[in-house]
């Protein structure tokens, strides 16, 4: 079986690395490339990377080659310098089926305008056009118009972020439209993407994580941490509610002063007003006016073992988000057994259960997030019990033997419906 695979991740092909990039998302594309060079049913895969940051160089180890193509992530026109070189590849390898990892990249849109034909399958990731809707959720009316000297020049406020997201959308319903098949990991996705092509096949299959997570001497583990500590999630936009997460520690800064947020990812908190955002100069003032500068602690992208350093120490895991759908950061917390807290929102459902594994809050209410972090901080019968039914939950779910199985298998069966010939 021969299959190429589309992302936006610089990938590289050394099994020690995964992945060229240090910072802690998209650590499931190099587990996947780990997979395809050691599977006896992949015969040969060419895995198209996407990205500014390449030098459009070819890489071969195995039965993976990597094509690492400079271009935009994102174009309202179709990319030809990028349609020429993927109708290149496609001539030269010529795919069994192709996987575009990710609907809201417009190279995906381009790669469908090649001359070519074999199934498709779009695999999930974020769903823009839900994630668009969401924004503005707990800021203050008139924040919609709130500009700083950085937006101005970029034009990349949180209104440019908003309406840029709405256009991802837009470009996700064609690509979504001309697959065939489509991969996804939770009920919400399955029910948003069959509003859009109710006629492809929907196939679940979990997210693998990287190495570091499944040691068991990483498990988390309450006489080993640093109470109250909170582990939260990265995102400079507002979408990802860190203004929620602020809010409700200022509220537990009164029982636990002690009380610490980690925000991983990459923020300009302490930069000049000419580099500054309006979203990040809003959360600035937000802990200047809370007097929250010691307890929240911005530590830049971390790798996965950095990660797993902070995770397994804190007190909590917290999921501040307005929309999420397969929520990675949130199922890498589970599997080392983190309490969690996490917004009730999209596909999250999916993978907590409410006093079981977890502990959900509406999205854009502080004080209930508040609430429930007091009552793990509180109680360690409580927490103790969520650590041990999450990880179990999530071992389960993130299973790497069954989900590398199931995602070859997936690949073999819609061959197999086709009985190998081209389809549309």
């Amino acid at each position: 079986m021969k299959v190429l695979i589309l992302t936006d991740t610089r990938v590289s092909l050394e099994t020690d690395k995964y992945t060229n990039q240090i910072r802690s998302s998209c650590g499931w594309i190099g587990v996947l490339v780990k997979n395809i060079q050691s599977s006896d049913t992949i015969t040969s895969a060419d895995i198209i990377s996407v990205n500014m940051g390449n030098d459009g160089s070819t890489q071969t180890v195995g039965n993976a080659t990597v094509h690492n193509l400079v271009g935009k992530p994102f174009t309202k026109k179709p990319q030809k310098n990028l349609i020429k070189k993927f109708n290149e590849i496609l001539n030269n390898s010529k795919p069994d089926l192709i996987d575009i990892q990710g609907i809201e990249f417009s190279f995906g849109r381009d790669l469908l305008l090649c001359d070519y034909d074999c199934p498709v399958i779009a695999t999930l990731q974020g769903l823009p056009m839900e994630i668009s809707k969401v924004y503005y959720s707990g800021l203050p009316k008139n924040y919609k118009w709130k500009r700083t000297f950085f937006d101005n020049i970029s034009l990349k406020g949180t209104f440019e972020k908003q309406k840029f997201m709405e256009e991802r959308g837009k470009v996700s319903f064609e690509i979504l439209k001309k697959a065939d098949y489509i991969v996804g990991r939770t009920d919400w996705d399955h029910a948003n993407t069959w509003k859009v092509n109710p006629e492809a096949e929907y196939f679940y299959n979990a997210r693998i994580f990287r190495d570091d997570f499944y040691k068991e001497e990483n498990v988390w583990d309450i006489n080993n941490i640093k109470r109250h500590r909170i582990f939260g999630i990265q995102g400079r936009d507002s979408a990802k509610g860190l203004h929620i997460g602020i809010e409700a520690l200022a509220l537990l800064k009164k029982d636990y002063p002690d009380i610490e947020l980690i925000v991983p990812g990459a923020y300009k908190y302490n930069s000049s007003k000419l580099r500054i955002s309006a979203y990040e100069k809003y959360i600035r003032n937000l802990i200047k006016k809370h007097n929250l500068e010691d307890n929240v602690k911005f530590v830049g992208s971390l790798n996965a073992a950095e990660m797993v350093d902070i995770l397994k120490t804190s007190h909590a895991f917290c999921q501040y988000s307005m929309n999420e759908n397969s929520p990675n950061s949130l199922g890498e917390a589970m599997i080392l057994g983190v309490p969690c807290v996490a917004s009730f929102v999209g596909g999250t459902p999916s993978y907590l259960s409410h006093e079981h594994s977890g502990l959900f809050y509406e999205k854009s209410e502080p004080g209930t997030l508040a609430f429930m972090l007091k009552k793990v901080f509180d109680n360690d019968e409580l927490a103790t019990r969520l650590s041990e039914n999450a990880r179990k939950d999530a071992l389960v779910r993130h299973d790497r033997d069954n989900n590398k199985n199931t995602l070859f298998e997936i690949y073999k069966q819609i061959l197999n419906k086709t009985d190998g010939e081209k389809i549309k």
